[in-house]
């Protein structure tokens, strides 16, 4: 596995590509041009050969993901989990 950022991944091609935390504000970067970050999203989606994972945890998701057609999308939305409190390994 790779991990690189949408910038370094121009020009390659990857089996199997995951985008992480598409929420409003992170992709797009707030303050930057949304068009700039626009093709940057676009780059980074289609380093895709099979496989595209778009995931968008916590808060608004990008607006760029309501540009992909539906027909091109298996959306999946998983429900939120409850915080669980941390076991300790050793008693205090």
């Amino acid at each position: 596995m790779r991990v690189i950022t949408a910038h370094a991944a121009k020009g390659l091609e990857f089996k199997c590509v995951f985008i992480p935390d598409l929420s409003r504000d992170v992709f797009p970067l707030h303050g930057c041009p949304e068009d700039e970050e626009s093709n940057l999203f676009y780059v980074a989606m289609t380093r895709a050969v099979d496989l595209l994972y778009l995931v968008s945890a916590n808060g608004s998701p990008s607006p760029f993901i309501s540009r992909i057609p539906p027909e091109c999308c298996a959306v999946r939305e998983e429900a939120r989990k409850t915080r669980t409190q941390q076991l300790l390994l050793f008693e205090e």
